[in-house]
């Protein structure tokens, strides 16, 4: 099974023009809000999302203007508690400006450095299942700052480095074994964003010559080549942010603002790789920061926390949520259903409020749901009617916004007494893959 999502274009700045919300139990408030503040406060951590909770590692903490001390444990921020908790270290110092993916239950570390900018090969993983650490297959370069992101299998590390500015690795998860046999960085930049999306590895913004980058360059697996896109304004360093379910990138705040490297922009600019297109937004962030740790959370219609940072005068504890409340579509179940009788199927997703709708589709026509009823933000309940048609069919969701999503060849409907055909079975008997998030 296939994801397609369309978009309509009033949505991509719901976070920049609404003022601060609190989230609803079962429905979606777009916009930003605060939530429970970190264990301390924190500039240039790394953070990834993976079912339910965010996992923060790496960067500095202490207290007054010059921090003292490095994060060294695995801190948990559990989305739907609002809470956080410490888990367990990875040594007795720790350090600055890693970068972190995450792979199959697993959340890695790559490089970062010590002060005075002494630069690591390390990769630190961390089991999310057993809440254990280990240590990977060295950086085949002294990397910090680094731009990450796991594709497939595999995670790009790309940043400038001392003796060989241009650096760009792959690491291969399953092996634990790097690739330093790909195309390099094309220009002296780090301290951006780094993301994938729709097979392509990006990085964003950063710092080159001493400003705030423009930079917006795609990496092309299976041509080995680096693609130059639109550039960004403006330059931003160290932003929060990264692709949502919406197949758009999102670049939150971040340092540059007024051609001070270290003063954060309180604007949001969108990126759209389908038109290789920027927009700049006004933004309403409650603390507008550089150097936070951020991820994409897809629960609950899609939000980005973002924790720490700089506000330009201070490192702050604060963490921020900015709810997208975007229709997201996972799965049908069950996958397949008779048509001699009505048939309830459940609709697994996000971001579903009272008056959404959804239908059935394929080259043959429309199946209209006989009832429709939306129980929660993550699932609505469908009645199918007697009689519709034998074949495969895409489910369209619409919000009463306008915003949509498709999900491709997600339910088969068949006579009974009879089976499927063998050239429309759905994908392996599978349920489909939702977004993944890095």
């Amino acid at each position: 099974m296939h994801k397609t999502s369309s978009f309509v274009v009033c949505i991509i700045a719901l976070c920049a023009l609404l003022t601060p919300l609190t989230l609803a139990a079962q429905t979606c408030e777009p916009g930003w809000r605060e939530a429970a503040a970190a264990p301390y406060v924190i500039s240039r951590g790394q953070a990834v999302y993976y079912d339910g909770s965010i996992y923060l590692a790496s960067g500095m903490t202490g207290t007054g203007l010059f921090l003292d001390s490095y994060v060294h444990e695995m801190l948990i921020y559990d989305i739907a508690q609002d809470s956080w908790t410490i888990g367990p270290s990875y040594d007795d110092i720790g350090w600055t400006a890693a970068c972190m993916a995450i792979y199959d239950k697993q959340a890695m570390l790559f490089g970062g450095f010590q002060l005075p900018f002494d630069y690591l090969k390390t990769t630190m993983i961390f089991d999310i299942n057993n809440g254990g650490w280990s240590t990977g297959a060295q950086v085949p370069t002294l990397t910090g700052g680094a731009y990450c992101a796991t594709l497939d299998d595999h995670v790009h590390v790309a940043s400038k480095t001392i003796g060989n500015p241009y650096t760009h690795s792959v690491y291969d998860a399953r092996k634990d074994t790097w690739n330093s046999s790909v195309a390099q960085l094309p220009a002296q930049i780090a301290y951006g964003l780094g993301a994938t999306h729709d097979g392509l590895f990006y990085v964003v913004g950063g710092i080159e010559d001493d400003a705030a980058s423009q930079a917006c360059y795609a990496f092309d697996p299976d041509a080995n080549a680096w693609i130059e896109l639109a550039q960004m304004r403006p330059g931003r360093h160290s932003p929060a942010g990264g692709f949502a379910a919406d197949g758009l990138l999102y670049a939150f705040a971040g340092g540059g603002a007024g051609d001070e490297l270290w003063q954060p922009h309180a604007s949001l600019s969108i990126y759209d790789p389908d038109l290789d297109q920027w927009s700049e937004h006004a933004d309403n962030m409650p603390h507008p920061v550089l150097g936070a740790a951020s991820a994409y959370a897809s629960a609950h219609g899609g939000m980005f926390v973002v924790v720490g940072g700089s506000d330009g005068t201070q490192t702050i504890d604060l963490t921020q949520i900015c709810n997208l409340c975007l229709i997201d579509v996972q799965r049908v179940e069950p996958e397949t259903v008779y048509n001699d009788e009505k048939t309830w199927v459940t609709i697994r997703g996000n971001g579903f409020e009272p008056g959404d709708e959804a239908y059935l589709s394929n080259d043959q026509g429309f199946v209209h749901f006989v009832e429709l009823e939306v129980l929660d933000a993550d699932t609505i309940s469908a009645l199918i009617g007697e009689g519709e048609p034998a074949g495969v069919y895409s489910l369209m969701a619409h919000s009463q916004s306008g915003e949509r999503d498709t999900l491709a060849d997600v339910l088969e409907i068949i006579e009974p007494g009879g089976d499927d055909d063998d050239d429309d079975d759905l994908a392996c008997g599978m349920s489909p893959m939702g977004l993944r998030s890095y």
